[in-house]
């Protein structure tokens, strides 16, 4: 059995401590000289962060079987037993996309299919339709932000060789409104862009979007229920449903690697009926509406 050398001061908080105590009373850090090993690193982190007897461990069971229980213990102020909100966020979310990323990786391995289609036979009737003043071209505001035929012609471009600084002079798009010309531009990069080169920019952005999609969420939960506590209590049930959203879709991956993709779409549906029901009794436990209110709301 290794034996640790104590001290008799804290190399934590500094304070005076004796050296028959294995623990600092002041910050409970372990009183040992011994300088940490890769393995004691490793056993400190899954301890503190897995372990049964940690936070994180003690919320698992109620995080996965009563949806609604951790939000309404840490709204209530029972915050030192169970792991914070953002740290379940954190933890369950990165496991997610790092399992995510094994299965798309999989996916349409070598396409290079490009993102729009065309077909040569119309290339005179585009030519046609670019000749016209731009008030006699057709227009269908339902065709937003590009016209079927404007799309039909970056692609016809793109297949030509044209740089994308040509096709946007093609599509004289200079005079239009500022949100018309970034969608111009974006449509033109997709353009060019191969599949697989598409899903790993959706892919890249994920963690952003979710970021922002929320507090969003938050605030949907604000206004649906605006006399139920303060906007930061519905930012934590937000974090704990999209914890949930991130472990199922972590379930169904995990069987998608196993099984092999044929199963991606079984497991992905069962996954999102599963979330669905957990935000549905999640929003009756922490908000206690009537089922009726809480399903219309849902």
């Amino acid at each position: 059995m290794r034996i640790r050398r104590r001290t008799n001061t804290c190399l934590n908080c500094h304070k005076t401590i004796s050296e028959v105590y294995n623990f600092c009373p002041s910050c409970g850090q372990e009183n040992t000289t011994t300088n940490l090993s890769f393995g004691i690193l490793f056993k400190e982190f899954f301890s503190n962060y897995f372990s049964l007897d940690s936070r994180f461990g003690r919320s698992i069971r109620p995080f996965l079987t009563k949806p609604g229980f951790l939000t309404n213990a840490f709204n209530e102020g029972k915050r030192v037993m169970y792991a914070h909100p953002v740290r379940l966020y954190l933890v369950i979310s990165l496991f997610h996309f790092f399992l995510f990323s094994f299965v798309s990786g999989n996916d349409d391995e070598g396409e290079e299919d490009v993102f729009f289609e065309f077909n040569t036979e119309d290339r005179p009737a585009l030519d046609s339709l670019m000749a016209l003043p731009r008030e006699q071209r057709p227009y269908d505001a339902e065709e937003w932000p590009a016209q079927d035929w404007e799309v039909e012609l970056i692609a016809a471009m793109q297949s030509e060789g044209h740089s994308e600084e040509e096709i946007l002079d093609s599509l004289d798009v200079v005079d239009r409104p500022w949100l018309d010309r970034l969608a111009f531009n974006r449509m033109v990069r997709l353009s060019n862009a191969s599949g697989n080169d598409i899903s790993s920019l959706i892919i890249e952005n994920i963690p952003v979007m979710m970021f922002f999609i929320l507090p969003l969420y938050a605030l949907l939960l604000k206004l649906f229920y605006w006399r139920r506590g303060l906007y930061i209590h519905h930012v934590i049930h937000s974090l704990h449903i999209h914890s949930f959203l991130f472990f199922a879709l972590s379930v169904a991956w995990i069987v998608t690697i196993i099984g092999g993709e044929e199963l991606m779409d079984g497991s992905g549906q069962v996954a999102l009926f599963l979330v669905g029901l957990y935000i549905l009794i999640s929003l009756k436990k922490v908000y206690n509406q009537r089922w009726l209110s809480t399903g219309l709301k849902f």
